[in-house]
């Protein structure tokens, strides 16, 4: 799986300097931003603009205590849509505003 992800990212990547017509990343994260995107073996999947977190169906899986063959590891028990796992993506602005108190006091001495 680790390997079919880094070269989804890679693909994604060319795809998006494409589209930005350069390699300067400013441009190619605009292109990114809020892009939808399927066919890359995972179902549909979308890179948020607001946060730059990627969105998919996940996979609850467990080890395949009968498997058949050296790639046959892991069972799926269960998908659970995108939308179960979507957040607002400013949900946790007020907690990272927030100062740690450890620090307030480490200044304070």
């Amino acid at each position: 799986m680790a390997a079919q992800t880094c070269y989804v990212q890679a693909l994604l990547y060319a795809d998006a300097c494409e589209r930005a017509g350069t390699f300067y990343p400013p441009e190619v994260i605009k292109q990114l931003e809020d892009y939808d995107f399927d066919g890359m073996g995972n179902g549909p999947t979308l890179y948020r603009g607001a946060d730059h977190q990627c969105f998919k169906d996940v996979l609850v899986v467990r080890g395949n205590e009968n498997s058949t063959s050296q790639f046959d590891l892991l069972k799926v028990e269960q998908i659970v849509p995108s939308a179960q796992v979507t957040y607002d993506p400013h949900a946790g602005a007020r907690y990272r505003r927030r100062e740690c108190p450890h620090r307030r006091h480490a200044r304070a001495g």
